[in-house]
């Protein structure tokens, strides 16, 4: 499967070759600063699916100390491409806003909200809603891990 990705601005194109993994809302102040918004849509992919076309145009930045996501952004509109989590075990994990799919209907729906304690949009949807660093640590890879079970 190829999915085409872009920011907002179309500097940046890249191609997903890979499977989405699972897709979660964040309500982290990382996120909401970084995405301009009250919380950031994310799909999860393999960083070695990523195809950038013009790599030199990201700029990479960490917000926090390891571990955490080095996001890139775009040099011209400054929004968010994708991100990356550095992986020990096997692959490096990716991480997409899914308003850069050129098709955000083929992507899955969310599974969960992680950090919901920073919510200043809160949204009723049923889904599992965690709280504080560690619990929503623990929801992200618990669905994680039961996402890569079912790939």
């Amino acid at each position: 499967m190829s999915l085409e990705i872009s920011c907002s601005c179309q500097h940046n194109k890249l191609v997903l070759n890979g499977p989405v993994i699972m897709r979660f809302i964040c309500h982290c102040l990382i996120c909401q600063n970084v995405y301009k918004a009250p919380y950031a849509d994310v799909v999860v992919a393999w960083k070695n699916d990523i195809v950038a076309t013009k790599p030199q145009t990201l700029e990479f930045k960490k917000f926090r100390m390891p571990p955490a996501v080095n996001r890139g952004l775009c040099t011209q509109c400054q929004k968010p491409v994708y991100g990356y989590l550095k992986s020990y075990v096997k692959h490096d994990l990716a991480f997409i806003p899914a308003q850069n799919f050129k098709d955000p209907s083929v992507l899955p729906k969310p599974c969960l909200h992680e950090f919901y304690h920073r919510a200043v949009s809160p949204i009723e949807d049923g889904l599992p809603k965690y709280y504080g660093y560690m619990h929503s640590m623990f929801g992200l890879s618990k669905a994680l891990i039961k996402s890569l079970h079912s790939l």
